[in-house]
């Protein structure tokens, strides 16, 4: 079950669900897609009320970490109905296990890219999607700790929450640069990147700061071309949509337990020079 992506991040992730049902399609597996169409936790609940009623032996699962929602897991768990959480995780239920990139490592990463890049008393907007998802809220923490041991100072980090909207992400950045002109650095925890250069853009002042953000996409691939944006944090998303999948067969089907509660994938760092061997 996946969120109401619309992005890169979506079509990797089916990439390898359809590489893994292919893999175990010798076994007779069969996988059922289901995929919210906003980020309300009943919605998921619902979804999930649905995937029970077909019967299913085990889920792999992105959604907000969300009381409602790690209670559902937590039942599913001790009815013996096994969840993996992928890309974002919900840490407060008895989860089998997360797959995905070490967050706070990655928020850390760019926060030691933009330190290098900026004044020390420069000024920063950072952009988180939805203080929901765990994946971007572990980002930012790690991007915020990060700074304060650079010697930024927490006055100096604006947050914005833009819910990977274009639309809210272009408003919301360009009124945070119209009321702080002294911005030099923009860091996006998450999706609507292009929101966030359009806004740059449309004030001309791209040239006075850099942008840092993640994932890897055809958009971020043009706009780190273009000059739009300085770097990209990519993860291995395909592994993500791949692997829940099997470590779920070889539980159902073999009793084999993830010898670790978290599987991080691939950090990589992007930027113009090396965007055409990624």
């Amino acid at each position: 079950m996946l969120p109401n992506w619309t992005d890169h991040s979506r079509t990797e992730i089916l990439r390898g669900v359809d590489a893994a049902q292919e893999d175990l399609a010798d076994f007779h597996v069969e996988i059922i897609l289901k995929e919210c169409q906003t980020d309300i936790p009943e919605e998921v609940v619902e979804l999930l009320d649905e995937l029970l009623d077909e019967k299913v032996m085990g889920i792999a699962l992105c959604a907000i970490a969300h009381p409602k929602i790690e209670s559902y897991i937590s039942s599913l768990t001790d009815r013996g109905i096994p969840v993996i959480t992928l890309n974002s995780d919900i840490p407060n239920s008895k989860r089998l296990c997360f797959i995905g990139q070490d967050n706070i490592k990655s928020g850390r990463i760019a926060a030691e890219l933009l330190g290098k890049c900026i004044p020390r008393s420069g000024k920063i907007l950072a952009s988180i999607g939805n203080f929901e998802f765990d994946g971007h809220r572990m980002r930012l923490s790690g991007f915020q700790n990060r700074m304060d041991e650079m010697g930024f100072q927490k006055e100096q980090i604006e947050i914005i929450e833009t819910f990977n909207d274009y639309q809210t992400t272009f408003r919301k950045v360009k009124e945070a640069l119209e009321r702080t002109p002294e911005i030099c650095g923009i860091y996006m925890t998450n999706q609507s990147v292009a929101g966030c250069a359009e806004a740059v853009e449309s004030l001309k002042k791209k040239s006075d700061l850099k942008i840092i953000c993640h994932d890897m996409s055809e958009s971020t691939r043009r706009l780190l071309l273009n000059e739009q944006i300085d770097f990209t944090i990519s993860q291995d998303i395909f592994r993500q949509g791949y692997l829940p999948l099997i470590y779920l067969w070889d539980y159902l089907q073999k009793g084999k337990i993830p010898t670790v509660k978290t599987v991080n994938t691939n950090i990589n760092i992007i930027c113009s020079q090396n965007v055409d061997n990624k």
